[in-house]
């Protein structure tokens, strides 16, 4: 625990000497105070951070969430189709022009493939 808020203060003041005025912590250094309140019991955090405690459990429920956040790697809409799929689609429909969507449909079905 004495190692943790040693840790604590060596960070603190190597923000403090890269800043003139108002801190700002980067994502960096929110991330390394809370990892380290981890180590320090919650009723010492007043007197260790340089921030309320509030302010960590913020830090920390924000980074939770982008951990969980999954718009980002997802696409809106329909995935797109297999060319070889699609180009099966275009023969069989230039090939039986009087199969109509339906028949098409019940074709698709049997290939078990999606349309």
């Amino acid at each position: 625990m004495q190692a943790a808020e040693l840790l604590v203060l060596r960070h603190e003041n190597a923000v403090l000497r890269r800043h003139i005025g108002r801190v700002r912590y980067e994502p960096a250094g929110r991330a390394w105070f809370a990892a380290l309140a981890r180590l320090i019991p919650r009723k010492s955090w007043a007197g260790t951070f340089p921030v309320t405690p509030a302010t960590l459990l913020a830090w920390h429920r924000k980074l939770a969430a982008r951990k969980y956040d999954t718009s980002k790697r997802r696409k809106p809409g329909r995935p797109p189709a297999l060319q070889s799929i699609a180009r099966l689609a275009v023969r069989l429909a230039e090939e039986n022009p009087l199969w109509g969507y339906r028949h098409a449909g019940i074709f698709w079905g049997r290939l078990s493939v999606s349309t």
